[in-house]
């Protein structure tokens, strides 16, 4: 076990040996990025641009990774490797608890995964334009022709270039924040290795799971539950526990519109091209 612990510390110092004051600024700042409490205020964004669906599959991905995370340290017992010898540790104050895993990389990987998941989707079934000029359902487009005055034949409409490339380039950044966030804690001395790895696996295969929207048989009991789940909560997770409930609580009528009128009853907001 010395030895483990030893070897872990050798890497948190070749970690720290390239240290400077703008790579301490980039590791506080990605740290807060991942902090409990910002994933209210990055919920509410992706039902900005993606809508309800996605914000429930990451409202529901942040609040099972928060209690995972938190029972896991609970049990492990871990003591963080801050006061070791060799070992610089900066913002501390994101350092509660024990140790492993890291919920800042468990709860990362949960949430921009399972985002990442419904972007991925989108760019793989072309949903509404896209570069091949093809609708739901695989069927192109018709394209301008003579018919149409004012347009020259073979050029279709309602086409932005470079529009899947965007989505795509999207969907990687979503997978690069958890590995930049779990680096950031190791860089600031706040965690061991095996703290952020085991963050990482335990923090996608729930994504994996949320992704699969195995929250949907529970919408009907959703509000009950999360409310009475959120009152014994700490102060900094009850925002995202109730806006889940908000959220769970308008899924039944979101439902109902899209059978009515289909996704384009849904109130749309501007998806900035994604």
């Amino acid at each position: 076990m010395a030895q483990w612990i030893d070897a872990q510390v050798f890497a948190l110092r070749f970690l720290q040996s390239m240290h400077s004051a703008p790579l301490d600024a980039v590791a506080v700042w990605l740290s807060q990025l991942g902090n409990y409490s910002t994933y209210i205020w990055i919920i509410a964004f992706v039902l900005w641009m993606w809508g309800p669906e996605a914000a429930l599959s990451a409202s529901v991905a942040a609040l099972a990774g928060s209690l995972v995370a938190d029972a896991l340290k609970g049990w492990s017992n871990v003591a963080r490797p801050i006061g070791r010898d060799g070992v610089r540790s900066l913002y501390t104050s994101s350092a509660g608890g024990t140790s492993f895993p890291s919920g800042h990389s468990l709860v990362a990987a949960a949430v921009f995964g399972t985002v990442a998941d419904h972007v991925g989707r989108r760019v793989s079934a072309g949903r509404g334009n896209n570069d091949d000029g093809r609708g739901r359902g695989g069927t192109e487009k018709p394209r301008a022709g003579a018919g149409q005055p004012g347009v020259q034949p073979g050029v279709r409409r309602g086409v932005q270039p470079g529009l899947r490339a965007r989505r795509g380039a999207v969907m990687w950044l979503l997978l690069a924040l958890p590995l930049l966030i779990g680096w950031s804690r190791l860089y600031l001395g706040v965690h061991w290795p095996t703290d952020v790895m085991a963050g990482w696996i335990i923090g996608w295969t729930l994504s994996l799971l949320a992704a699969a929207r195995v929250w949907r048989a529970a919408a009907p009991w959703a509000l009950f539950c999360a409310v009475l789940w959120a009152a014994p909560l700490p102060v900094y997770t009850r925002p995202t526990a109730l806006f889940v409930a908000a959220l769970w609580a308008v899924w039944p009528f979101t439902q109902a519109l899209e059978r009515i009128g289909g996704r384009d009853a849904l109130p749309r907001m501007v998806r900035l091209a994604i």
